[in-house]
């Protein structure tokens, strides 16, 4: 009777170990997945970042010449007037 009752024990604890080991499984991956989105993120919000800031550039660089076309033709005006 024993050892059938310590048989049972054996496979209580089996159970119990697999579980935890599927348990310590499924949260690694959770864990892993999670980490996966957070750089996803940080790595867009970088991008993100640099694509308004290159956007910023080429509007100030548009916004200079501009100004530069206004004062060569007000110059030419001028001179020629």
């Amino acid at each position: 009777m024993f050892f059938i009752f310590g048989f049972r024990d054996e496979d209580e604890q089996d159970d119990f170990e697999k579980r935890m080991a599927l348990k310590l499984a499924e949260q690694e991956e959770e864990d892993l997945n999670r980490i996966k989105e957070e750089s996803r993120k940080r790595r867009e919000a970088i991008l993100e970042k640099y694509r308004n800031q290159h956007l910023q550039q080429q509007n100030e660089s548009r916004s200079e010449d501009a100004d530069k076309g206004t004062f060569s033709v007000l110059v030419m005006f001028y001179i020629y007037s």
